[in-house]
């Protein structure tokens, strides 16, 4: 009971995650990205072209996407496999990401400086995918059935 408590718990904290990343207005949003582009260039001794910002920029932004929602499909998958729903247990965590990954992005337009973009909820959705994979391809290495 105490592991369906937590592993719920860790869902409505990261759902609440993505919600308040989304709600920073765009220059707050952008303003951080940027902070780590010049981070990277910094690391790597990079010569800072514009072409290389913007493009550094824009890989941050939609790994992050990414990242985000294999982390919630990581955590719907745990929860659901908790809760004992296994029937068709991919295709639910899936389509939960899918309703959360809409709802942010609905979310974002009524937000300063963001808009919605469907292409962000299909970058959502590969890192869901690439987390399921990631799954099933641990669980049939180190979990044999």
């Amino acid at each position: 009971m105490i592991k369906k408590i937590c592993y719920l718990s860790l869902l409505i904290s990261w759902m609440l995650v993505i919600y308040l990343f989304s709600n920073q207005n765009g220059n707050t949003s952008a303003s951080i990205s940027y902070s780590f582009v010049s981070r990277i260039i910094c690391f790597f001794n990079l010569l800072p072209s514009d072409y290389l910002i913007q493009t550094l920029h824009l890989i941050v932004r939609k790994c992050a996407h990414m990242s985000e929602y294999a982390i919630l499909t990581f955590l719907l998958y745990k929860n659901l496999k908790l809760f004992d729903i296994r029937h068709l247990i991919t295709f639910k965590v899936l389509f939960l990401c899918f309703i959360y990954a809409c709802l942010d992005e609905f979310h974002q337009g009524f937000i300063s400086g963001r808009s919605p973009s469907f292409i962000d909820v299909l970058i959502d959705m590969c890192g869901g995918i690439l987390m399921i994979l990631g799954i099933f391809m641990f669980e049939k290495v180190f979990i044999k059935k």
